[in-house]
C-alpha cells in the first residue's frame, strides 16, 4: 500500500515529544505506563447491503476505506491487513508496549471496534454498557478510546467547538447507499471527507493536550473532567500549604459516615427517577394556540446549591404512628417503601406516579395515563420524602403502610461541591460571546451540564464481559452468551464495601437521588399552580396557556425570589458571597440561577404524549419526538402537507419512512462473513469481514398505545 510507505517515510520522530505518565493499583500492585503525547485518530467507512441467502435477505457490510490521522497528517488504507501493517510500523518505530502506549481516538468506538476487534489481541476491553466500548487496549500497547464518549457530541459539533484549529467536518458529501468496497476508485471528495473526519478529532485532542498538559490527564468520559476538578476542590484548600492542609482528612471523615449497604442501595436505586415528562391528558392531541414556554435556568445545579441532602450516617427507623412518620419526613431526608390502597387522584391535569416504579398486584384494578398512574386499588412504590410531598397532593388513599424507612440528618452539600457549581455557572455566563474565550466558555458550559451526571453515577453497574481469549462479546452461560451480567449478591456486597472504603470517593449516591427529586418538586410546583392551564412538562420546562397573565407572572416572580433566597442562604452558610447566585453576561444582562425563564410563546402547540410534540413559531413548524431527527423529519412533513396543515398530519398513525427519520438501525454480526460485492463502477470484490455492523435507515411510526388512546377517548367524552 502506498500510504504504508508514506507512513514509514513521514512518521514523526519522538525526539522532543512530551510523554505523560499514569498509574493505578491493580490487585494491590501499582501499575504504571506512559503515553506519547501525539494525537491520533482512526476512522473507517463502510457499506451495508443485503444479499439473498436461504430464501431471506442476509444483512452484510464491508469496510471500503480507513483513515489514520497522526497530528495534522492523515494516512489512508483500504483493508484490515493494511491497518495491522500500519500499526506495526508505528509500534516498531516508536517502541510501543503496554508500558509505553500509543493512544488512538475513535469517534463512536462501539461501531468501528465491531469491525476491527478480531484483527487484534486484546489485553483489556471496557464497556459502559452492552457494546458501548469506552476503551480497548491491545496486547502490544495500542489503546483505543471513544472520543464521542469524551465529548458527548457528533463530529460536526466537535468541529464547531474548535478554537485554535480551522478544520470542520464535511457534511452531506457522501451517499452511504452507493456501493463501495476496497477496490472502488475513490473521488477526491470522498478522500477529503474521510480525512476531515479524522483531523477534526486530532485537532480536538491536540487542544485538550495543550489544556490538560498531556494525554494521561484527559479523562475517559465527558463527566470525568468535572469529577477530577471537583474531587481536587474537595480534597485541597488552595489557601493552605501542603503540610497544613487537612481538607482531605476532614472530607474523608464525612464520606466514612455516608455509606451504602445492599438494602439501602436497593432502596435508593428503586427510588431514583429522572426528570418528569408528561402531557396534560385533557390537552393531549389537541392543537393549542398561544402556548408559552418556561424553562428552569440550570435546574439541577440550582437545587445542589439550595436544598438539603443526607449528611449523616443512614439510620433504619420504624415510625410508631402517622404523626411520627410525618415528623420524620419533615426533619430528615428519608427514603422508604409505601403501600397504598384505594389510590385516587386529587387533581385531573396530570398524575405523578410512574407505573414502572410501582408494584401493582395483577388482580388490582388500575387506570394508566401514558405510563402514569391515575388510580389503582393497590400499589407499592419506593420514594423519597421529597416525592411524598408531591404524591400526597396528587392522590388520596384509604390506607397506607410504610416499610423499610431509612433517614439521614439534613444539611447542605459540601462547600467544595456548591462552590464548583457556582463557579461553573459564573464562568459560563461571564464568558458567553467573549471573543478569544470560546474554549473557556465551552468548558464552563459543559462542566455545568456535567456536574449532575457526576452526582448520579450508579456505584453498581452491570458487568459487561468481553472474552479476551475467544475475542467475543459476552459471558458464555450454557449455549447462550450474556452481553450484560448482573452482580451476584456476594459481588454486590464486595463492590459496596469497596465503595464505602474508597479513599478517593467524594460523592454519595443518595445525593443524586435527591437532586432529581428536588427538580421534580420544583417542576410540580409550577404544574400545581398552572392547573388547567398546564399543557406539557419535560424535566425543567413547562408549556402553559395564558402564560403571560398577571396571576401566573406573579407566581413565577414569587418562585424566582424564593429560589434566589434559598441559594443565597446556602452560600451564606458556606461563607460564600451570596451575590454569586446571579451572574452577568458580557453585555450586562443579569442571569439568575434556578429561576423560571420565559422562552417565548408558540402560536400553535400539539402534544401526543411524552417526548412527542409539534410547535409553530413565527410561521415555522418544529417537532420534538424521541428517536427522530427533526432536521430531516420536518422537511419531509412539510413536503407531505404542502398547502395542508402539518398539525393534522402530526397525529396517531403518522409514519416517517426510512431515510427521513434521521436514524440508523444497527445489526451486529459477530461471525465472519465472506462473499462477492459489486461497486458503483461494476467492479467485483471478494470481501471478508471477521465481524461487522450492518446499518440501515429506520423509519418512525407514531402510534398511541391502545390503552392510552382509549383513556383519552373516554376522558374527552366525559366517561371518566
Amino acid at each position: 500500500m502506498e500510504d504504508i510507505k508514506r507512513l514509514r517515510d513521514t512518521l514523526p520522530s519522538l525526539d522532543g515529544v512530551h510523554e505523560s505518565s499514569k498509574a493505578r493499583f491493580v490487585g494491590g500492585e501499582r501499575v504504571a505506563w506512559r503515553y506519547i503525547d501525539i494525537p491520533l485518530c482512526f476512522d473507517c467507512e463502510t457499506y451495508s447491503f443485503k444479499r439473498p441467502r436461504g430464501g431471506e435477505l442476509e444483512k452484510c457490510a464491508v469496510m471500503w476505506a480507513w483513515g489514520l490521522a497522526i497530528g495534522d497528517t492523515c494516512y489512508m488504507g483500504r483493508t484490515w491487513p493494511e491497518l495491522v501493517d500500519a500499526l506495526g510500523v508505528i509500534r516498531d518505530a516508536w517502541h510501543i508496549s503496554p508500558e509505553h502506549r500509543c493512544l488512538i481516538w475513535v469517534h463512536n468506538l462501539a461501531y468501528d471496534f465491531q469491525f476491527f476487534r478480531k484483527w487484534f489481541e486484546w489485553e483489556n476491553v471496557f464497556a459502559l454498557s452492552s457494546r458501548e466500548v469506552c476503551y480497548a487496549l491491545t496486547k502490544d500497547g495500542f489503546e483505543f478510546r471513544c472520543s464521542y464518549i469524551l465529548t458527548g457530541y457528533g463530529l460536526e459539533k466537535v468541529g464547531e467547538h474548535l478554537t485554535s484549529h480551522d478544520i470542520k467536518k464535511l457534511v452531506g458529501t457522501i451517499d452511504y447507499e452507493v456501493p463501495r468496497h476496497p477496490l472502488t476508485r475513490l473521488t477526491a471528495a470522498e478522500v477529503e471527507y474521510l480525512e476531515h473526519d479524522c483531523l477534526v478529532v486530532t485537532a480536538h485532542i491536540s487542544e485538550q493536550i495543550e489544556i490538560e498538559g498531556g494525554l494521561s490527564r484527559i479523562p475517559l468520559t465527558k463527566t470525568g473532567y468535572v469529577r477530577r476538578d471537583v474531587q481536587r476542590a474537595c480534597f485541597r484548600d488552595p489557601s493552605r500549604r501542603a503540610g497544613q492542609d487537612f481538607s482531605k482528612l476532614r472530607y474523608g471523615e464525612l464520606m466514612k459516615g455516608l455509606t451504602l449497604d445492599p438494602f439501602l442501595y436497593d432502596s435508593l436505586h428503586n427510588a431514583f427517577a429522572g426528570g418528569f415528562t408528561h402531557a396534560n391528558p385533557f390537552h393531549s392531541g389537541d392543537v393549542m394556540e398561544d402556548v408559552s414556554s418556561y424553562d428552569f435556568a440550570s435546574a439541577y445545579p440550582s437545587v445542589m446549591c439550595s436544598e438539603y441532602f443526607p449528611v449523616t450516617p443512614p439510620q433504619r427507623w420504624h415510625p410508631g404512628s402517622m404523626k411520627e412518620f410525618q415528623e420524620c419526613l419533615r426533619l430528615y431526608c428519608c427514603v422508604f417503601t409505601v403501600t397504598m390502597w384505594d389510590v385516587r387522584p386529587k387533581v385531573s391535569y396530570d398524575h405523578y406516579l410512574s407505573e414502572s416504579h410501582c408494584i401493582i398486584p395483577k388482580e388490582a384494578k388500575r387506570q394508566i395515563d401514558n405510563g402514569r398512574v391515575v388510580w389503582a386499588d393497590e400499589l407499592t412504590t419506593t420514594i423519597t420524602n421529597v416525592d411524598w410531598e408531591i404524591v400526597i397532593r396528587c392522590y388520596s388513599c384509604s390506607r397506607l403502610e410504610v416499610a423499610g424507612l431509612i433517614r439521614w440528618g439534613r444539611g447542605y452539600l459540601p462547600k467544595p461541591i456548591v462552590k464548583s457549581a457556582i463557579d461553573y455557572f459564573q464562568k459560563k455566563t461571564r464568558l458567553k460571546g467573549v471573543e478569544g474565550m470560546e474554549q473557556e466558555y465551552h468548558t464552563a458550559k459543559e462542566n455545568l451540564n456535567s456536574i449532575y451526571g457526576m452526582m448520579v453515577m450508579n456505584p453498581l453497574r452491570p458487568h459487561v464481559p468481553y472474552d479476551l481469549e475467544g475475542n467475543e462479546w459476552g459471558e458464555l452461560v450454557g449455549s447462550e452468551r450474556l452481553l450484560e451480567v448482573k452482580l451476584t449478591e456476594a459481588e454486590k456486597v464486595e463492590a459496596l464495601d469497596d465503595y464505602n472504603d474508597s479513599q478517593s470517593r467524594f460523592t454519595y449516591y443518595a445525593w443524586g437521588v435527591f437532586i432529581t427529586a428536588y427538580c421534580r418538586k420544583n417542576l410540580w410546583r409550577g404544574i400545581f399552580h398552572f392547573g388547567d392551564d398546564y399543557v406539557y412538562s419535560d424535566t425543567d420546562s413547562l408549556k402553559v396557556m395564558n402564560g403571560r397573565d398577571r396571576r401566573h407572572l406573579e407566581h413565577i416572580q414569587k418562585h424566582n425570589e424564593n429560589i434566589q433566597r434559598k441559594i443565597r442562604k446556602c452560600l451564606e452558610y458556606h461563607k460564600l458571597d451570596p451575590e454569586l447566585s446571579a451572574a452577568y453576561t458580557p453585555d450586562g444582562k443579569r442571569k439568575e440561577l434556578g429561576v423560571w425563564e420565559y422562552e417565548g410563546t408558540y402560536s400553535r402547540f400539539k402534544s401526543l404524549g411524552a417526548k412527542r410534540y409539534m410547535v409553530e413559531e413565527d410561521g415555522n413548524i418544529n417537532i420534538t419526538v424521541s428517536g427522530v431527527n427533526k432536521r430531516e423529519a420536518v422537511p419531509y412533513i412539510e413536503e407531505q402537507v404542502r398547502d395542508g396543515d402539518a398539525f393534522e398530519f402530526f397525529a396517531d398513525g403518522m409514519e416517517i419512512p426510512p431515510g427521513h427519520a434521521g436514524k440508523m438501525i444497527p445489526y451486529y454480526g459477530d461471525d465472519e462473513i465472506t462473499g462477492v460485492v459489486r461497486d458503483r463502477d461494476g467492479v467485483y470484490y471478494e470481501f471478508y469481514e471477521k465481524s461487522y455492523v450492518h446499518l440501515e435507515p429506520g423509519g418512525y411510526n407514531l402510534s398511541l398505545a391502545p390503552p392510552y388512546a382509549e383513556y383519552l377517548q373516554r376522558l374527552k367524552k366525559g366517561l371518566i
